[in-house]
C-alpha cells in the first residue's frame, strides 16, 4: 500500500488595497525571497473576479466581495517543518502587506493561527478587519 501523498503547504489571501497589481506583486515578491528562510514560495497574485467596489466600506466586511486582488501562496515541500516555516512566513507576509495599510485575510486552514499571531483575520465572530 502506497502512503498518502501529504499536500503542499497553501493560502489563499484577499487582499483589499487600492495598489496596483504591479505594486501588490512586487510586494509579495519581496516576502517570499525574505520571510520563508529557504522554503521554495510562490505567490502569484491576480485579479479577484468576485470584486465589487462599493463592498469594501460596508458592513459586515465581505473579503471576498471587497478585495480587488487575490494570491495563491504555496511551496514546494509538504514534510511538517516546511508547513512550520510556511505558516510563519505567510504570518510574516500578511504584517508586511497590512504594515503598507492594505487591508488582508487569509483563507487557509491555519487561520486561527493568523489571527492570533497578526491580530485579526475575518471569521463570523470578527467580521471587521483591523483599519490603520
Amino acid at each position: 500500500m502506497t502512503p498518502p501523498i501529504e499536500e503542499t503547504p497553501y493560502c489563499r489571501l484577499y487582499i483589499d488595497t487600492r495598489a496596483s497589481d504591479d505594486d501588490v506583486q512586487a510586494l509579495l515578491d519581496q516576502s517570499t525571497s525574505k520571510e520563508f528562510d529557504g522554503l521554495r514560495v510562490w505567490a502569484d497574485n491576480f485579479k479577484n473576479d468576485a470584486y465589487l467596489a462599493e463592498r469594501s466600506a460596508r458592513k459586515p466586511y465581505c473579503p471576498i466581495e471587497a478585495s480587488r486582488w487575490t494570491a495563491e501562496v504555496d511551496a514546494e515541500d509538504s514534510d511538517p517543518e516546511s508547513h512550520e516555516c510556511f505558516q510563519a512566513g505567510v504570518v510574516a507576509m500578511i504584517r508586511s502587506l497590512r504594515a503598507c495599510g492594505m487591508i488582508v485575510t487569509a483563507s487557509c486552514d491555519f487561520e486561527d493561527r493568523v489571527a492570533s499571531e497578526t491580530g485579526w483575520n475575518w471569521s463570523s465572530e470578527t467580521t471587521e478587519p483591523l483599519r490603520g
